[in-house]
């Protein structure tokens, strides 16, 4: 992707002042996520930028035909006026119902969003670590936190002076009364995933996997903590689950070695344990995944299959089909996969992995490697001008075009190499650098 700051200046008419908040940022790296298609942008600079500048280069990115990405910037200047964190607020009620009836108040340590309802500020209290993300990618690393604004007196002689009725006490998950009382959080979509798709900062995402080791320890103030490892047919990951407010005792002691689940949260950095986990949400317990069966006595060998690796005629990964065809008894399979070879080393990888867990009692089973190929009508309208002279008697020129990329509107060509052929033989080269 090439990036012009004096493009975005040029396009929203910036002043001197505006130029100033741009005139140290720059773009370190960018990261395509392959299976949800998501562009992580990271970029660096000086300031956190005013939501007007923000605004704009989010607009002029979409300009750039990126529709699903995310800007995360790191800024060293952490200031930002209270116009701005409300601005930014409002922005992110966007797209979350949360947040709504409180007022932003601006400390040395960051700022504080005050509530005077109660239900309110219990509610919002969930979604905090989501809002300190969403800041946290717009370069904000101070604290940001909620509190209940404080009754005055006059408030508070008139509500005593009221009939007190009696309130039945409030539900809370450290509560051994009430501990069988789970407790649900708000429903969201997730993007469904697998293990080995877990790479650097995910949020909102789920994957299905079985639990085969549970860790579980006590902190000081009584807090449990576990660690669960979670496998899947593709990888195996950390979940790292926190007695609280989503998960009370009785929901942590349905965690057991040996159950299958769908997992839903965020996949990202722990700082404590210095490694990337899964923090869930929620945890849905599912039936294991029933494995394919072939009761047939007389197995069917497939000799014409494609993976997802053949464009829009394809679902299944070469491990998966490899796996599945041995579970259900094969003596082989065929991968041949449309005008492609990049599944081959996948699936010598599956078909290793078989043979070596067999040990010395190697299975009847064989992988074939094969390709689906185009054919083409002899008469190639795509060639003018046709002769049916021979090359090795003929003289001609072979040319070879570099760029940037594929792109015809933001790559470049960068090189022009060609050969003149006479009878098999080179008599002449050229090589541009442009």
């Amino acid at each position: 992707m090439i990036f012009d700051i004096n493009k975005v200046f040029e396009l929203y008419n910036y002043s001197d002042e505006k130029k100033g908040y741009l005139n140290n940022f720059k773009i370190v790296d960018v990261l395509y996520q392959k299976t949800t298609g998501l562009i992580i942008i990271k970029a660096e600079n000086n300031d956190i930028l005013p939501y007007s500048i923000y605004s704009d280069l989010v607009d002029y990115f979409r300009s750039m035909n990126l529709n699903n990405f995310t800007l995360y910037i790191k800024a060293n200047n952490q200031n930002l006026p209270i116009r701005d964190i409300n601005l930014y607020l409002d922005e992110y009620r966007k797209e979350n119902n949360t947040f709504r009836n409180c007022v932003p108040v601006i400390s040395e340590e960051g700022f504080e969003l005050s509530y005077t309802d109660r239900n309110d500020y219990e509610s919002d209290t969930e979604s905090l670590q989501d809002l300190i993300l969403f800041f946290y990618n717009l370069g904000y690393r101070k604290n940001i936190s909620l509190k209940m604004a404080t009754i005055n007196t006059q408030e508070v002689i008139e509500v005593e002076a009221l009939p007190q009725v009696e309130k039945k006490p409030e539900y809370t998950p450290n509560n051994n009364k009430s501990n069988d009382k789970p407790y649900y959080r708000k429903t969201k979509e997730y993007t469904e995933l697998k293990i080995d798709d877990l790479v650097d900062t995910l949020y909102n995402v789920k994957f299905y996997g079985e639990m085969f080791k549970i860790d579980e320890r006590t902190t000081k103030t009584g807090t449990i903590i576990q660690t669960i490892y979670v496998k899947d047919e593709s990888n195996a990951t950390i979940v790292k689950v926190v007695e609280g407010k989503r998960f009370n005792k009785t929901l942590l002691s349905e965690n057991q070695e040996g159950k299958c689940a769908y997992f839903y949260g965020n996949y990202r950095f722990d700082t404590f344990s210095n490694d990337y986990l899964f923090e869930p949400d929620q945890i849905e317990f599912v039936d294991k995944k029933e494995v394919l069966e072939d009761n047939e006595p007389e197995k069917r060998v497939e000799l014409h299959l494609h993976t997802k690796l053949s464009e829009m005629d394809g679902v299944s990964s070469p491990t998966e089909v490899v796996k599945a065809a041995y579970e259900m008894g094969h003596r082989g399979l065929a991968i041949t996969d449309h005008l492609c070879l990049q599944g081959f080393h996948e699936a010598y990888g599956a078909y290793k992995g078989i043979m070596k867990k067999a040990g010395d009692n190697k299975p009847d089973f064989k992988l074939l490697y094969g390709c689906e190929m185009n054919m083409v009508y002899p008469k190639l309208d795509i060639v003018y001008n046709s002769t049916d002279a021979l090359l090795s008697e003929s003289e001609y020129i072979v040319f070879d075009l570099e760029s940037t990329g594929l792109s015809t509107r933001h790559d470049y060509m960068i090189e022009f190499g060609a050969v003149m052929m006479r009878r098999g033989t080179v008599i002449k080269d050229l090589d541009i650098l442009i």
